[in-house]
């Protein structure tokens, strides 16, 4: 996602987890400050606050906090 300089805000899933990559720019998110190259991991909230200080390029995944089925990790 591109974003441009200035305040943004996003309401988001407390069921979901979030994970960013900034690709791009700097900003903080939720209070984090986040840099290029940075990663950055939020769940169990239900808004996000950006704060953009240089045009940016976001990669956001949104996976589900809980999963009903058994990750490969817990099979072995």
């Amino acid at each position: 996602m591109d974003v441009k300089r200035g305040k943004l805000s996003i309401m988001i899933k407390p069921t979901s987890t979030y994970s960013f990559y900034l690709l791009e720019g700097a900003m903080r998110i939720n209070n984090e400050n986040i840099e290029k190259d940075g990663f950055l991991i939020i769940k169990d909230e239900t808004e996000l606050a950006l704060y953009v200080q240089k045009s940016s390029e976001l990669f956001m995944i949104e996976t589900p906090t809980a999963i009903s089925y058994k990750r490969y990790i817990d099979r072995m």
